[in-house]
């Protein structure tokens, strides 16, 4: 007789044969790895059409609970009838999230919890909606994502959300968004304060059908892997990555990826144990891991498979596996191969080694991944590498499209960010240069000596650029250093803040109890001295724990505002070398203006040779056309 899964979440069994990409799954069944004994699973159908209506019964069941419990509230802490009360009248244990009734959801205008001054709604979901709030202590704008209320007294819920800001908060990169508090309101909700992106979801960004440049799209992979590897670095395995949990936005005319909702996230400890058990099933199917589907204990390398279904998705536009139900995709990530991209009939020609880097990364087996997001990191860059180089030689011997050519495109759906322009505009010039070079002797038969002296010259001035760009790379990577080690600091005090206000929430009882035993599936691993802080505070209960919260919040306020002089020494550092950069590079282009000059005007010079620079003069035309349409583009929305 087919064994039945001991559970099953109502969220997800209503799911069950239709389930929306973006929606992640939280599958509560240990045994869902007998579901996958092989590729027929279709006498399983029925059993799932039977635990729905099961389901239906359970929720009508809790419900009935749930209104039970809001006519005869007891404290959870002296155990007393505390009637409609929002505290305790005998010893001041705030009650609203224990599921005694809907507690009111925070409206505009209102300061949670004395601190987060609500200004506009940003977003709203099945769990959580997200508001614009000014933090009146910390002097900035936040964007504050508030639990609500009726999950409360949802255990494992509850702890998803505490972990949310637990493992973001203590990652210091500028691909991660940044977690500054996270706490229980007097008001009766859960609430997590973080940074405030304004740009869209990389989701938004891909037309289905239609892939995003490959130079694009590797820009975009490197930033998601530097993220996810600091990530990992620290022990925090996301589990739910996907391009709706990537947002994009403009910094000064740089397109900056930023990876969000840590809220499915697994800590692991320095010896690497994970404080999650194993046995659920959970993440977005679309995404998911064939060990996650399997409820089997994950890694980093689970990140790493999710990573290469979001690489298949935006280098071809469509997803590797289909499936409208959550059994067929099951099957597919389990048992099917995908279509590799190299022929895939939408995607264009890839730089070579992409579509096995992405292909490797979808491996069935953990063991046939990338090790880690580093790996993948550094094959990306080798294929960026090889990719340039491959593109210059086609430029410079005249063959196939200019690089430039697929980048004219409406100003929303920009090709390339300007350093991006920039750079490819740089380089491309230089191979002109080189270009210019190479057909001296075809142009003369004999080389005139004012021509030598040009050369000489070139090669002279060539050499003090290369100084001046090489004290360039080395300012840009002090500039670098000192903005990590700032990051870094400023991560800690982030997490000293969450930390502080969890020990407030122990204190407080609004964790309840259950929250800190370990080994318990899906709950926080509270360090020791939140208890320890929460139970020594002398005086009023709540006095030590806010006093330790308004301390953590007044050091990240003042190091948030105060200069960093590391910062402010190196940026001028580097502003000086990109002086001399630049100043090196006038001449130099002068002397090869002077060098084009003799090769169409000196005697005996056979000009009809410099046909062979259109193809180069075409694509840098472009690419000076697209950065002044991109600059047009940021006038017109700086007006705006």
């Amino acid at each position: 007789m087919m064994s039945r899964p001991s559970s099953v979440t109502s969220a997800t069994i209503a799911q069950t044969f239709v389930v929306p990409r973006s929606r992640p799954a939280m599958i509560s069944f240990s045994d869902i790895r007998r579901c996958s004994s092989g590729p027929s699973l279709r006498p399983h159908e029925q059993h799932y059409r039977t635990l729905i209506r099961d389901t239906k019964f359970r929720a009508t069941k809790s419900a009935r609970r749930d209104t039970l419990g809001a006519t005869m509230a007891v404290c959870p802490t002296c155990g007393r009838d505390v009637g409609d009360a929002s505290y305790c009248p005998h010893d001041g244990t705030p009650l609203a999230h224990l599921g005694r009734g809907p507690a009111a959801m925070p409206s505009l205008g209102d300061v949670v919890d004395g601190r987060y001054r609500l200004l506009s709604e940003l977003g709203k979901g099945g769990m959580a909606m997200v508001f614009a709030a000014h933090a009146e202590a910390l002097g900035q704008e936040v964007a504050l994502k508030v639990l609500y209320p009726r999950w409360g007294d949802h255990r494992k819920t509850v702890a998803r959300f505490a972990r949310e800001a637990r493992a973001t908060s203590q990652i210091d990169h500028p691909n991660v968004v940044k977690v500054y508090d996270f706490g229980y309101a007097p008001e009766g909700f859960y609430f997590l304060a973080m940074e405030k992106l304004d740009g869209r979801p990389l989701a938004g960004m891909v037309a289905p059908g239609k892939g995003l440049r490959p130079g694009r799209a590797i820009r975009f992979l490197l930033q998601i892997a530097d993220g996810m590897a600091r990530a990992h670095e620290l022990g925090v395995v996301h589990r739910d990555l996907k391009p709706d949990n990537v947002m994009v936005r403009r910094e000064g005319g740089r397109e900056t990826l930023t990876l969000v909702d840590f809220g499915l996230s697994k800590i692991t400890e320095g010896d690497g144990a994970p404080v999650t058990a194993q046995g659920d099933v959970i993440g977005t199917p679309d995404f998911m891991a064939p060990e996650q589907w399997q409820g089997l204990a994950v890694d980093a390398r689970a990140d790493v498979y999710a990573f290469g279904v979001m690489a298949y998705e935006l280098l071809s536009g469509e997803l590797p596996f289909g499936g409208d139900t959550l059994i067929q995709k099951l099957q597919q990530h389990l048992y099917s191969v995908a279509l590799p991209l190299g022929d895939h009939p939408r995607v264009p020609r890839l730089p070579e080694g992409l579509s096995d880097l992405v292909m490797r990364c979808m491996a069935k087996d953990p063991v046939d991944r990338p090790p880690h997001m580093g790996r993948v990191i550094t094959t990306l860059l080798e294929i960026e590498e090889r990719s340039r180089a491959e593109d210059a030689e086609r430029t410079r011997a005249g063959i196939g499209e200019p690089p430039a050519a697929t980048i004219m495109q409406a100003p929303d759906d920009v090709g390339m960010d300007r350093s991006g322009l920039t750079s490819e505009l740089r380089r491309l010039t230089r191979v002109r240069q080189a270009k210019l070079i190479e057909l001296v002797p075809s142009v003369f038969a004999s080389t005139p000596p004012s021509v030598e002296a040009l050369l000489r010259e070139i090669e002279e001035l060539e050499g003090a650029l290369a100084r001046a760009e090489e004290d360039f790379a080395l300012a840009e990577a002090s500039l670098h250093e000192a903005q990590r080690a700032h990051r870094a600091k400023e991560a800690q005090l982030r997490a000293q803040l969450v930390a502080a206000n969890l020990a407030r929430a122990v204190g407080r009882r609004a964790l309840p109890s259950e929250l800190m035993e370990a080994g318990d599936a899906d709950t926080i691993a509270m360090d020791g001295e939140l208890e320890t802080r929460a139970e020594a505070s002398s005086g009023p209960p709540e006095d030590g724990p806010l006093r330790a919260l308004r301390e953590a919040e007044a050091k990240l306020a003042a190091f948030v505002h105060a200069p960093d002089d590391a910062i402010d020494a190196a940026t001028a550092q580097r502003e000086d070398a990109r002086a001399r950069v630049d100043a090196a590079e006038g001449p130099v282009h002068a002397r090869y203006d002077a060098l084009e000059r003799a090769l169409r005007e000196g005697r005996g010079a056979d000009p009809s040779r410099l046909g062979e620079l259109a193809q180069l003069d075409g694509a840098i035309a472009t690419y000076r056309a697209r950065l002044e349409l991109l600059a047009h583009h940021e006038r017109r929305k700086s007006g705006a």
